[in-house]
């Protein structure tokens, strides 16, 4: 795994949704994973509004409209899923 200058990055096992909310809400940084399915491409996945509900910076995995919509809006930045963005893209979310 590559150094992305990140002091500490804790990923949690699933959980209620009620419970989700307060992780979500301590957090520094969301991440959307990919979907996986091409055809999501030209689709809002739902784990994006969920993310974004918090007000935090998303980091999401996706290739299409999608990511002109997140980043447009100043919301996060995307990836293409199995690359990662830069150092510098990266801390820049969290400042």
């Amino acid at each position: 795994m590559q150094d992305l200058g990140t002091q500490r990055v804790t990923f949690l096992p699933q959980c209620e949704p009620s419970e989700a909310v307060g992780y979500q809400l301590a957090s520094d940084l969301l991440l959307v994973p990919p979907g996986g399915e091409s055809f999501l491409q030209a689709t809002i996945p739902s784990k994006l509004a969920t993310a974004l509900a918090p007000g935090k910076p998303v980091l999401l995995a996706a290739d299409g409209d999608v990511v002109n919509l997140l980043e447009s809006a100043g919301a996060g930045l995307a990836c293409s899923p199995g690359r990662h963005p830069s150092r510098q893209r990266l801390a820049g979310l969290t400042r």
